[in-house]
């Protein structure tokens, strides 16, 4: 598909906002001197995008973890210099010292060990956050911002967390998805004014949210399947309160229009769009307000298109919601309306989901499911796997 303005393409698939990559060696932005010292913050090992999917893994000669891309790469979003789609890990130059990933829609970036962001892709709205809109096909610096903690990628806007609570977004605006109160779109940062300081954030297709120091959620975007929690179905441009949350929450994820929280007691919470069953209520009601998912012992969440996937404290993994493309890891293509048990070889210690595919990670080893028509699931194949493969090494 080629270059279509990003502003009005909320109507498009979540693969289908972007162009073809412009040479990396123009309109360049210029360069910022690089800060010193470590800045400590959240850290990963793998991210799922649209149709792509990248890695965080340990370098054959010990000199540090390196990051490493498979899927679709028309955008660039596998930052090896390339279009080419991938069905095996490539590695990209550059990123030596990053310490978390986020996968958008088209996009890629990395949080780097000194507190900076690199990221690369699709940027036709600005979401490499360069100060242009030219696609990348390798790690570009996101302009005036440092000391950043947490990275989140959304289908075509993406966040940053500061070291001081503080929230900086870029990308598409057309619904409010940066919270600056502006449907502007960005190139370059922007400050969200929250309630108080934030301890996580996510991004989905067209909202955020983030957690505040307290345990609560504020949320901003669209809000027209009632994916923003404040009771209503309307968009916000500038961050509103979840309402009805049963705890502190310490976990986030957000789909295309349905968002999830861990809580502390390790209960687990989601709301928005259930037309496929994806808040694993047993409905197919739209909740405009949190429910509680019939789940315990949960610490990660993590959020599809139209599927839901958590990880729970003894290991386990559990999905549900749409499955045609095996996306539920179960080992069928039945869709679910309750938490199904993902087939995984050991305990898993991370989990990611994206549009139609899910991966996972433990010491030693990385795993994906569902849709793999891109090459996204890392196998060497463009199958789709109901349960999960083993990412090539």
């Amino acid at each position: 598909m080629r270059l279509l303005r990003c502003s009005v393409l909320l109507a498009c698939a979540l693969v289908g906002c972007g162009g073809r990559v412009a040479d990396d060696s123009g309109s360049s932005p210029a360069s910022e001197p690089e800060p010193t010292g470590v800045v400590k913050g959240v850290e990963s090992t793998i991210a799922a995008g649209g149709v792509h999917t990248c890695l965080r893994d340990a370098s054959p000669g010990g000199a540090g973890d390196v990051v490493r891309c498979f899927g679709n790469g028309e955008y660039g979003q596998l930052g090896n210099g390339s279009l080419a789609a991938r069905s095996r890990p490539t590695t990209i130059d550059g990123l030596i010292g990053a310490k978390q990933l986020a996968a958008g829609g088209t996009h890629t970036c990395a949080r780097m060990n000194n507190g900076t962001m690199r990221c690369f892709g699709g940027n036709g709205a600005g979401q490499l956050g360069d100060g242009t809109h030219a696609d990348r096909s390798s790690p570009t610096r996101v302009r005036a911002l440092v000391n950043v903690v947490e990275i989140a990628a959304g289908a075509y806007h993406t966040c940053a967390r500061l070291i001081d609570g503080g929230v900086r977004c870029f990308g598409l605006n057309t619904v409010g998805q940066l919270g600056d109160g502006t449907l502007e779109d960005r190139d370059v940062p922007v400050k969200v004014d929250l309630g108080a300081p934030a301890a996580a954030i996510a991004a989905g297709y067209s909202h955020t949210c983030a957690i505040l120091v307290d345990g609560s959620v504020e949320c901003w975007g669209a809000g027209n399947r009632g994916q923003l929690g404040d009771g209503t179905l309307d968009g916000h441009r500038a961050p509103r309160p979840v309402v009805g949350l049963a705890g502190r929450a310490v976990s986030i994820a957000l789909g295309e229009d349905h968002s999830c929280v861990a809580l502390a007691d390790e209960r687990m919470q989601c709301w928005g769009r259930n037309f496929d069953g994806q808040l694993g209520d047993g409905s197919d009601e739209v909740r405009k307000t949190p429910i509680v998912v019939p789940l315990s012992g949960v610490t990660r969440v993590a959020l599809g298109r139209v599927h839901t996937c958590a990880a729970t404290r003894d290991g386990r993994a559990l999905c549900w919601g749409a499955n045609k493309h095996g996306e539920l890891g179960n080992g069928t293509v039945a869709p679910s309306r309750k938490p199904t048990l993902v087939v995984a070889p050991s305990a898993i210690e991370a989990i990611t989901s994206s549009r139609e595919h899910t991966c996972a990670a433990s010491a030693g080893w990385f795993v994906c499911w569902g849709r793999g028509t891109d090459g996204q699931l890392g196998n060497g194949t463009a199958l789709d796997h109901s349960a999960p493969v083993a990412v090539s090494r």
